[in-house]
């Protein structure tokens, strides 16, 4: 009865260990299935998608195999399916002069808020000017220049990095992240010298300044010649840089033509906001276009836009730490670099630059009053005598031929000079000029 009883169970024991079977068999199957439906969707997903579905059908075999595993073995399949999610993700170790899991191209995404008229690359030769003041601050240092920490915080399309590579700076950190998040979360990279061209919308200028002066390293940031002028960068000049024993910064900027950025074409909003149309109202971004290609090496088969501005200037502000400033840095690149950099001027004075904005475009009403003159000129009729305000800008005069421009593409003129040289060609076309 008892050896009955045994083989009852041991009989009930094979049963259930053959069902355990066919369901861990039965689970196998619906995962081969999974992983080939998987497979065959990869096919028509994105490069960054496929990246993804390898974890998707590692964990879901995780999930699959617990039924047919016992419990001692579950947590070590959840560990396997966890390492396997993480290998799917961009790798974040990068050499230097590389971005962060994302591709340098003008049609990068940005994980932060951004303005259309921001949108626009620094030229290569603004960093040229400034590459002998960084293997000034890489000698200081006895580092060689392709080792100097360069810091960029703001990533526009990537191409900062492979202008600063040809210059042979290779460690420089430029990565399409939020600059102001990695401040807040503490993440900020180690850095030699800072140089930057921030955003002008919003408070970007300000913020970055003061990001500048607290790190007590050396600085280089292209602005606008306006922020000279502002409230923030006084009371730092005034006040609070010669409590802490910061020395003044120097200024340099370009010698025979203004800066010309590279706006991408690539983005519908950026080209809305660079529209000749758009552009006649926007200020102070309201230059000429030209399509042109990137630099060649930021190999790419989009186009983008040239861009200068229109209403004022961009220089490079100046810090070299505790490098001696002002008089001495001038002294040091007027007599080591001299001649050698004749397309760009260093000066303790902002006011020294030379002035190479570009003349301000005329509005649709001055263009008409200025064709009108144009065409009474050549029919031999006596045009209006211009006023002093608005006769170099529009062009009137007997050297004035049919079609011709009394402007030039860059004007030495103060900004106060070219306002009241449109406001003057508008008193004409409403009746109020003067007439002889």
């Amino acid at each position: 009865m008892m050896k009955d009883s045994f083989d009852h169970l041991e009989k009930q024991a094979d049963e259930l260990e053959r069902n355990q079977q066919d369901e861990a068999y039965l689970c196998h199957g619906l995962l081969d299935v999974h992983i080939e439906d998987a497979l065959q969707s990869s096919r028509h997903l994105t490069a960054v998608e496929t990246l993804v579905i390898p974890a998707a059908a590692e964990e879901s075999q995780g999930v699959h195999e617990k039924h047919a595993t016992s419990p001692q073995t579950e947590q070590s399949t959840d560990e396997t399916a966890s390492e396997s999610k993480q290998e799917s993700l961009p790798v974040q170790n990068h050499g230097p002069g590389q971005a962060c899991g994302v591709e340098t191209s003008v049609s990068s995404l940005h994980p932060f808020q951004t303005d259309p008229g921001d949108h626009a690359e620094t030229p290569f030769e603004a960093y040229q000017h400034i590459e002998p003041l960084l293997g000034r601050v890489a000698r200081r240092l006895n580092v060689d220049k392709a080792c100097l920490k360069i810091y960029d915080p703001y990533y526009c399309e990537g191409c900062m990095l492979q202008h600063m590579e040809q210059l042979g700076f290779m460690n420089v950190y430029n990565r399409n992240e939020d600059f102001y998040a990695v401040c807040a979360s503490g993440q900020v990279p180690e850095f030699d010298v800072l140089v930057t061209n921030p955003p002008f919308s919003g408070d970007h200028l300000e913020r970055i300044f003061e990001f500048a002066v607290a790190s007590k390293k050396p600085w280089m940031l292209l602005m606008p010649q306006y922020v000279a002028r502002k409230a923030f960068y006084l009371e730092w000049l005034n006040n609070r840089r010669a409590r802490s024993g910061a020395c003044k910064p120097v200024f340099l900027g370009p010698a025979l033509k203004p800066y010309e950025f590279q706006a991408p074409a690539s983005k519908p909003e950026v080209l809305l906001m660079r529209s000749p149309e758009h552009a006649a109202n926007t200020d102070p971004v309201s230059s000429s276009m030209e399509r042109v290609g990137l630099h060649e090496e930021c190999s790419t088969e989009v186009h983008s836009f040239k861009v200068a501005a229109g209403s004022f200037q961009c220089v490079w502000f100046l810090s070299m730490g505790g490098i001696p400033q002002q008089a001495a840095t001038v002294e040091w690149w007027r007599k080591n670099i001299g001649e050698a950099a004749a397309e760009c001027v260093i000066v303790t004075d902002v006011k020294e630059l030379p002035q190479l904005m570009a003349a301000p475009k005329s509005s649709p009403a001055e263009r008409r009053w200025k064709k009108k003159q144009e065409v009474q000129l050549a029919g031999g009729e006596t045009t209006l005598d211009v006023s002093h305000h608005g006769a170099d800008m529009l062009g009137s005069g007997p050297k004035q031929g049919r079609g011709g421009s009394s402007r030039s593409s860059h004007t030495c003129l103060s900004s106060a000079q070219q306002a009241s040289q449109i406001q003057g060609s508008r008193r004409l076309q409403n009746g109020k000029g003067k007439t002889r």
